[in-house]
């Protein structure tokens, strides 16, 4: 509800503040060319996106990566229609149910995964933050959040290399519970083997970096479609604003939070509030009805349903 509230009452502001006509001829006048572009980069993206699960999940057992690909645009459907991203449950059951893979080892993989991706996207905002006077600007009238964020990358890093120190806390839980979650997070942290496994490591970093690069390039073609051009750390600030902006609570996929968090962010690079916004509801479309026509697709290819692939009880 809160989400749904949030994502509302941006959407009401935009349309308040922002003159619709003058958006409507933005879209209407955008270069609709640059869509096959656009299309092209989504499947290079999806397909860098299922080798990179597909070399996470290896350290364990090998997947066929077209297997692989139908688990994650399952989850991303799943993540663009139901609010508090339970396309990562939906995608983590989908292969448990078909391989038996254990669930805790499977979640442990997409924890890296966004892992990596907050990491990426705090190196991008910190390229931006490094030329952009605005990202600076947006830097200091939120430190606080910033420092919290870097404090919380440091634990989880200090964790992951040493699981032992995090079993050690379990000290005074009692011994069933604690045999209990120590095997849980046993496996849960197996998904981190891959960084010991130089080959594994070198292929999860590559496509880590072809799916950022990727969303940096789509950034430049839409912009660049609604004839707005930007300095190169432009782009990076729009993405890293638009991609952290997403903590904000709000309704499945994101609706009016990105939107609101995307046009932000091209304002205080000199963009007119019209062009902002277009670029916004474009982008946003790019990454919402491909993933969900996609991912329906599948669904129903699979004979799959909600009911289907809820989670078990038991989190093994």
């Amino acid at each position: 509800m809160l989400g749904l509230i949030i994502s509302i009452g941006l959407i009401v502001y935009l349309l308040i503040k922002i003159d619709v006509n003058s958006v409507k001829q933005s879209l209407l006048s955008f270069n609709y060319l640059i869509i096959i572009l656009l299309l092209i980069v989504f499947v290079v993206g999806m397909l860098s996106r299922s080798f990179r699960w597909q070399n996470l999940i290896r350290s364990k057992e090998h997947l066929p990566l077209f297997f692989v690909f139908k688990a994650l645009s399952i989850g991303y459907m799943i993540n663009n229609l139901l609010p508090a991203k339970v396309g990562e449950l939906a995608r983590m059951e989908y292969i448990k149910r078909k391989k038996g893979i254990s669930r805790s080892f499977l979640l442990g993989t997409i924890f890296m995964e966004r892992f990596i991706d907050l990491i990426l996207v705090l190196f991008i905002f910190a390229i931006s933050l490094a030329f952009s006077q605005a990202g600076r600007a947006v830097f200091i009238s939120n430190k606080w959040t910033f420092i919290i964020v870097l404090l919380m990358v440091i634990i989880v890093v200090y964790f992951l290399s040493r699981p032992v120190n995090f079993f050690r806390l379990l000290t005074f839980f009692p011994k069933k519970a604690k045999s209990y979650i120590e095997k849980v997070l046993q496996s849960f942290t197996e998904s981190i083997h891959f960084i010991s496994k130089r080959n594994l490591f070198i292929w999860v970093s590559f496509y880590s970096m072809i799916i950022w690069m990727l969303t940096l390039f789509t950034s430049f073609l839409i912009l660049r479609g609604l004839n707005v051009y930007l300095p190169f750390y432009g782009y990076f600030f729009v993405v890293a604003v638009g991609v952290l902006g997403l903590v904000i609570p709000s309704t499945s996929g994101g609706i009016g939070v990105f939107h609101a968090m995307a046009t932000a962010a091209l304002v205080l690079l000199g963009v007119t509030p019209e062009k902002a916004l277009s670029y916004a509801i474009i982008a946003h479309a790019f990454d919402f009805i491909p993933n969900v026509f996609i991912g329906l697709a599948i669904f129903v290819y699979e004979g799959l349903t909600f009911k289907n692939l809820s989670v078990a009880r038991n989190p093994k």
